[in-house]
């Protein structure tokens, strides 16, 4: 029974390996700017950058759901039902941090691309890209 569980936290692990891939895809390059949600190099960088690194948030993300769920049972069995519920709210957290990289990580940077080739200015374009993050976050 063990074994089974050992393998999940494993397929956890590599979970949190295509998150990081899936970021280094986006923020990984020379001219990085942490001053802004924005990145204006963006406009430079090849779509499928983004698209593989949406892929590898949701992919993932849901890998990640296997390594949460065997840390649930892990708690849960040593430390009981009520520490066990508590760490539950890990598997929600993978859940939802697959929703932010695709909503925000990877669309952010699509969006801003795609104005741009439409025509629209670079403040444009980040005005745009300032919405979906206004709507997804509630902010």
């Amino acid at each position: 029974m063990w074994k089974k569980y050992r393998n999940m936290a494993c397929m956890g692990i590599v979970g949190a390996v295509l998150f990081a891939v899936g970021d280094w895809l986006i923020y990984l390059y020379p001219g990085l700017t942490l001053e802004s949600d924005i990145q204006p190099l963006w406009a430079q960088m090849p779509a499928v950058r983004f698209v593989g690194s949406a892929w590898c948030g949701i992919l993932g993300g849901v890998v990640m759901m296997f390594g949460a769920f065997s840390a649930y049972t892990a708690i849960r069995k040593e430390l009981g039902k009520r520490a066990g519920m508590v760490s539950a709210l890990g598997i929600a957290g993978a859940v939802m941090a697959a929703f932010a990289h695709f909503a925000l990580g990877s669309l952010l940077p699509l969006t801003y691309k795609n104005a741009l080739a439409e025509g629209a200015s670079a403040e444009q374009a980040a005005r745009m890209c300032m919405r979906w993050t206004s709507y997804i976050t509630g902010r």
